[in-house]
């Protein structure tokens, strides 16, 4: 276990310095200055380039970049002087992150009853209804369903409010639209992960002995079939805070999703590279955990990954 811990430790590092590298370059190769507003002379551009070290050749800046990376700087935004990258990140983050880790619970929790009872069920009319359900919930987009909602939960039935999160009722329009997609997604591979699983020798052999079906479910099925569920919590989280950028700005969340939109269209480099290495450091993050649960519950797969 701890050879295949420290591989996946390693590989989770190396995404992380390919992700900042690609992403530096990418932004200063994005036509035109932060700083050029329209108001500002040739001579103050230059002027403030120089102050912000954006005069420099990329490379330099680059290496110094990461040399205050690992100093634990992210820099200073370029849009608001004198607000550190961190000081924004630490105020818009606790939103995207509730609402993201409420829907990968909700979705997770719902595939996986929904895939086991479509699997367990006899009724046509309920495998019928969750396969209708589950095509939807993958064809429709999650902003969709927030533009569904919130007329007719928000307005028409005033069940819940509509705008930013002052109230736990709040979390419920948003989460609702950002878990209908992964549920989905979480309920197929839980139902054809289960009936997978039942047609193995080991479940008819424990048939055979006379084992009955609730504890050879429980005791042994149940659990292989979560590992292809526990594998999309990994794509899932990234899912949730990629996606959550059309819900937040629909339901007026202050988020990093904004704050991620805002940097792109002012060009702030130091915000966009802020953003996008915590974010990306939470996605790696779950799939390093994802990974590591997978090989907990499945002995096989870490010895293999481990060669």
């Amino acid at each position: 276990m701890t050879a295949y811990l420290l591989k996946r430790v390693g590989t989770s590092i190396i995404s992380l310095l390919v992700l900042i590298t690609v992403t530096f370059f990418l932004t200063r190769i994005m036509p035109g200055s932060p700083f050029q507003t329209g108001n500002l002379s040739a001579e103050v551009l230059v002027a403030m380039e120089e102050e912000y070290g954006l005069s420099e050749t990329p490379g330099k800046q680059y290496f110094n970049y990461l040399r205050n990376l690992l100093g634990g700087e992210l820099g200073i935004s370029y849009q608001k002087p004198g607000v550190t990258a961190a000081e924004i990140i630490t105020r818009a983050w606790p939103a995207t992150v509730v609402v993201g880790t409420l829907a990968v619970l909700l979705s997770v929790v719902a595939g996986t009853l929904l895939g086991i009872c479509h699997g367990v069920t006899q009724s046509k009319l309920i495998q019928s209804g969750i396969f209708l359900g589950t095509t939807a919930g993958m064809a429709i987009p999650n902003f969709v369903f927030a533009l569904f909602f919130m007329p007719l939960f928000g307005v028409k039935l005033r069940w819940f409010p509509i705008v930013g999160l002052t109230t736990a009722a709040n979390y419920v329009l948003p989460v609702l639209a950002l878990a209908m997609y992964p549920t989905a997604v979480v309920t197929r591979l839980m139902r054809n992960a289960y009936e997978q699983e039942m047609a193995k020798e080991y479940v008819v052999m424990a048939q055979a002995k006379g084992i009955s079906k609730k504890r050879i479910m429980m005791g042994h099925v149940l659990k292989n079939a979560c590992i292809p569920a526990v594998n999309y919590a990994g794509p899932a989280a990234a899912f949730m805070i990629t996606g959550s950028f059309a819900v937040e700005s629909i339901f007026t969340i202050p988020g990093l999703g904004r704050e991620f939109v805002m940097s792109i269209s002012n060009r702030d480099y130091t915000m966009i590279m802020a953003l996008t290495i915590f974010m990306g450091a939470i996605v790696i993050i779950m799939n390093l955990l994802t990974d590591v649960l997978c090989a907990w519950l499945n002995p096989s797969q870490r010895r293999e990954e481990a060669l």
